[in-house]
């Protein structure tokens, strides 16, 4: 990459002071044709741009790295959908150079650019480490490819009190010395939002797979966790079984699956003649997830969990959610249940809770989903536990919800979200 510019070049200074707008611009071909109809006209175009980018040298995370005289590329949306590519030099053996890596370059034409996009790339970082130094940070900068500009964008609060400081003036300076294509915009300050995630929601292991597929279990409650003096502050509960340590684990939101996180802690063996108190692990969250006092209620209703069991209950009635059939309640049959895994490798799981619960009210990814009774009979909720498994006892009407109580997760360092 270029690190010396040329100062000689015959361009104008294109320092424009503008308010930010977050409104989409259509180009006219757009607006007078369909999306459907734009997007077949303009593959052609995009596909020789594939090709080219495949000639291209790409960094360790897959990124192009740019020959020093590109200087840009678009689809010209307003004339033939002909990929125009943007170089500093347009002489024929550049051209020829271009040509040649393409090996279908009907759709494709080329335009003079007077900075390369390495260039600009250069003058990106340097710009944003001048308004750092100066006390106005970046909000966001990006290249403009068809324009062949730099467009820096900073914080919409600061905008009078940067053009009255001796920034700007600096800045303005620096710009024309080097005849700069430059525009600087003012807008909110980006967010970086995380997904709240709540009791309820459907998880998958990521990391473990069961007769071929992801198994996918539902949140229990969040919270934070305590281990050998070390504090995590932004966890989820969960059910144990399929949950080892270092197992990641995704969320689907309706559109994306993202990585949510580790597993931290998890009490579950498949060991021989193995006993567990209760079932549950403990996912630690990544920055784009945060923990939540929620779950989901009556019409996948959001409540709020605001206090829990430190003790084990041997009666009542609670709700519960799971993931795959939902809001439902039962009550407590038996306490202090033992329930062993079956196999070769059984494992036994001691001081559960037994709900009776009608049929159909329980599946296959609903283990680790929040159980819970009101307060009041108000929007506050008590954690009680998470679920476990589904006993099904033949000749009964009912089934069996056996429930990890919450008590057992506290007491190996968890504590449940409460406001």
């Amino acid at each position: 990459m270029k690190k010396c510019l040329r100062k000689t070049r015959s361009i104008c200074l294109f320092l424009a002071i503008i308010l930010f707008s977050m409104s989409a611009v259509s180009s006219g071909a757009t607006s007078r044709r369909s999306i459907e109809e734009v997007m077949e006209l303009q593959q052609p175009a995009l596909d020789a741009f594939d090709d080219l980018c495949r000639t291209f040298e790409h960094d360790s995370y897959g990124n192009v790295i740019y020959p020093d005289d590109f200087a840009g590329e678009y689809v010209d949306t307003e004339k033939d959908f002909a990929l125009v590519i943007r170089v500093t030099d347009l002489s024929s053996e550049t051209v020829q150079s271009y040509l040649s890596r393409i090996p279908d370059a009907e759709h494709v034409r080329f335009e003079l650019g007077v900075f390369s996009i390495n260039e600009l790339l250069f003058w990106r970082d340097n710009l944003r480490e001048f308004m750092e130094e100066k006390g106005f940070p970046v909000v966001l900068s990006g290249i403009d490819h068809r324009k062949g500009e730099l467009v820096v964008q900073l914080n919409e609060e600061q905008k009078e009190a940067f053009l009255q400081a001796e920034a700007y003036r600096e800045l303005s300076k620096i710009l024309e010395e080097n005849n700069l294509p430059v525009t600087i915009q003012f807008g909110p300050q980006a967010e970086r939002t995380a997904t709240t995630l709540k009791g309820g929601y459907a998880i998958t292991n990521s990391s473990y797979t069961v007769n071929g597929s992801h198994p996918s279990l539902t949140i229990g409650f969040g919270g934070s966790f305590s281990i050998s003096g070390n504090t995590y502050s932004n966890c989820i509960l969960t059910c144990g079984h399929d949950s080892y340590l270092t197992h990641f684990f995704t969320f689907f939101d309706g559109e994306t699956t993202s990585t949510i996180g580790q597993v931290i802690f998890s009490r579950y063996s498949s060991s021989p003649s193995y006993f567990t108190e209760g079932d549950f692990s403990v996912i630690n969250l990544n920055n784009n997830f945060t923990k939540s006092n929620k779950v989901l209620g009556a019409n996948a209703a959001q409540v709020s969990i605001s206090a829990y069991y430190s003790s084990s209950p041997s009666s009542g009635t609670y709700y519960k959610y799971g993931a795959t059939t939902g809001f439902s309640s039962g009550s407590v049959y038996l306490s202090d249940v033992q329930m062993g895994t079956g196999g070769t490798n059984t494992t036994y799981v001691n001081h559960l809770i037994a709900l009776t619960i009608q049929p159909g009210e329980l599946s296959t990814g609903d283990s680790g989903g929040p159980v819970y009774t009101s307060i009041n009979n108000s929007s506050n909720k008590k954690a009680m536990g998470i679920i476990t498994a589904k006993g099904n006892p033949i000749g009964c009407d009912n089934e069996y919800l056996l429930v990890t109580p919450v008590w057992q997760p506290i007491a190996a360092g968890f504590t449940p979200a409460t406001t």
